[in-house]
């Protein structure tokens, strides 16, 4: 049987005539409001970060013959990271999970037909990306914050000691499933997540136009779409977990993959 979760105690004296549990509630639910539109600016951040340097990185594409390209592993790859920045098991991860269900329907929709050339057809792929993820992440934290007085109020029943502390409150709506966002937890994972996917389907749209264009000193085989977009994901993938490892120190990889 797996160990139950259980919420932190508060341990220590606070001594405030107001320090209720009405008082706790109230306080946990403020902070759990405000760490959720936190986490929605710090993802909209991301998204928006992401279309100008996507739109610069297409413009710069040499050729503008047709190309064939799978964009479903960045929308896979963006909602997987936005649902999994919330604990398991906890009401946040289960509505933006289902929120998220959504995007390649909302997707769809905003994509334009009848786009031959591969850099308009790039540019209506981030467009189109980019309106759905601001729709659904909006409307999933809409939903969450609807539900916040209710998920602490669950939240509290299993409370004994509890305290209008700031450090406590903050210790136990992480414990409720509202961690504290931050450019390094939500902004740098959700623009990898855009990013990683996205430079490897740009690596082998490129390679198609310089097939077909032709270029003396290329043989076709050296233009091989499917090496050029996997060698891509590999390779921008190790210089983030670097970049992560070295505690963000220097230029994140989003802008030197692209000088390679």
């Amino acid at each position: 049987m797996p160990e139950i979760d259980m919420p932190p105690q508060y341990a220590g004296h606070y001594s405030d005539p107001n320090d209720t549990e009405g008082k706790v509630r109230a306080a946990a639910q403020t902070l759990a409001a405000d760490n959720v539109n936190l986490w929605t600016t710090f993802v909209l951040d991301a998204v928006s970060e992401f279309e100008s340097a996507a739109a610069a990185h297409i413009d710069q594409l040499e050729y503008n013959h047709d190309a064939t390209y799978r964009f479903d592993p960045v929308l896979s790859s963006f909602a997987t990271t936005v649902i999994g920045f919330f604990p398991p098991m906890k009401m946040a991860h289960t509505v933006v999970k289902t929120v998220m269900g959504g995007l390649q329907s909302s997707y769809s929709q905003r994509l334009e037909g009848g786009l031959k050339a591969a850099k308009s057809r790039l540019n209506n792929s981030v467009s189109a990306l980019v309106q759905a993820a601001r729709e659904r992440t909006t409307e999933a934290a809409s939903t969450i914050r609807k539900g916040l007085p209710e998920a602490v109020e669950d939240g509290m029943t299993w409370v004994d000691s509890a305290s209008t502390d700031p450090e406590y409150v903050s210790e136990l709506v992480d414990w409720m499933g509202f961690p504290l966002p931050t450019r390094q937890n939500t902004v740098y994972p959700v623009r990898q997540a855009l990013e990683n996917p996205f430079f490897g389907l740009y690596q082998a749209v490129r390679a198609q136009l310089l097939r077909t264009q032709g270029v003396a000193g290329l043989r076709d085989d050296e233009l091989n779409p499917i090496t050029w977009e996997h060698e891509a994901l590999k390779s921008q993938r190790e210089a983030y977990a670097t970049w992560v490892k070295s505690r963000f120190d220097g230029p994140p990889p989003w802008e030197e993959v692209y000088r390679l």
